[in-house]
């Protein structure tokens, strides 16, 4: 196994925690460096079988994918000890480059980077069908993700000028059985021309893992849900994500969410919905 061009462990996780802060250029940088530079990988055929184990796709993907809920994760590691770590037990490794990843990934498959560290950075497919594209994809991956830089960006609370709001927010996230909780920031972004400062809603949605697959109707749904309770001039925008340690939600890790989904609702409606596709196959057999 080359070490050649691998990468920085310590500076690749500063890089992490910079871009999980809004530090665009950090962004930048990890992905730049995550295409370039060669990571740990572990391979798809191990000494034993392992479970949770995707459909691939063919016999020629050599890197190990895991089911996740409804979708599929590439766990990719900065450290030699990372796979360890994750799995607890020594894994067959082999050394790539994020383009090199890429280039064998199946369509719609998830990249996670450091999923041992308790700060990690998701790769969706769209991202990844962003970056592969060099500079100008990472840009536009970049620019999406992150929000351009001011000289200060602040957080506060909702108001009571928000109570139609959050009321219109709990009562979707009732409806929908995938949400955890549901957090809500006013952000401010402040220039030196003061008159330039504007403010934004943010509405963070935490998922639970096994509705992965659907976090991108998810947070549309609530976007268009909540559009005509606006306020003013303010723009929304919805956040949505698996966990408040994945960089789309960590500026909600310590805000108090306005919804929290009671212990066992998930289950309830999984078990519902299951009960009605079993129903329907049989009313199938039936017929």
């Amino acid at each position: 196994m080359s070490y050649q061009d691998l990468v920085d462990h310590e500076n690749f996780s500063a890089l992490m925690e910079d871009s999980a802060s809004g530090d665009k250029e950090a962004l930048k940088e990890l992905y730049s460096i995550f295409l370039s530079q060669k990571f740990f990988v572990p391979e798809r055929f191990q000494r034993e079988k392992l479970s949770h184990e995707p459909a691939y796709p063919n016999d020629f993907i050599n890197i190990l994918g895991i089911k996740d809920a409804d979708r599929v994760i590439i766990p990719v590691f900065s450290s030699k000890e990372g796979p360890f770590e994750w799995f607890g037990e020594e894994l067959r490794v082999a050394l790539f480059t994020g383009s090199e990843i890429i280039k064998k990934l199946p369509t719609d498959w998830w990249i996670v980077l450091n999923p041992n560290l308790d700060l990690q950075k998701e790769i969706s497919p769209w991202e990844i069908d962003q970056i592969r594209g060099g500079d100008l994809g990472i840009d536009a991956a970049v620019n999406e993700i992150l929000p351009s830089l001011t000289l200060e960006r602040t957080y506060s609370s909702p108001t009571t000028e928000h109570n139609s709001l959050l009321k219109t927010l709990k009562i979707q996230a009732l409806k929908n059985p995938a949400i955890k909780t549901v957090s809500i920031l006013i952000q401010t972004d402040h220039f030196e021309d003061e008159k330039m400062n504007r403010s934004s809603i943010i509405v963070g949605i935490e998922i639970f893992n096994n509705w992965g697959a659907e976090i991108e109707t998810i947070r549309e749904s609530f976007e268009n849900s909540i559009k005509p309770e606006l306020i003013g001039d303010l723009d929304v925008s919805c956040l949505a994500g698996i966990n408040k340690d994945s960089l789309s939600l960590s500026i909600f890790k310590n805000t108090t969410p306005i919804y929290v989904a009671k212990e066992g609702l998930s289950a309830l409606f999984n078990l519902s919905r299951l009960m009605n596709c079993l129903i329907n196959y049989l009313k199938n057999l039936n017929r």
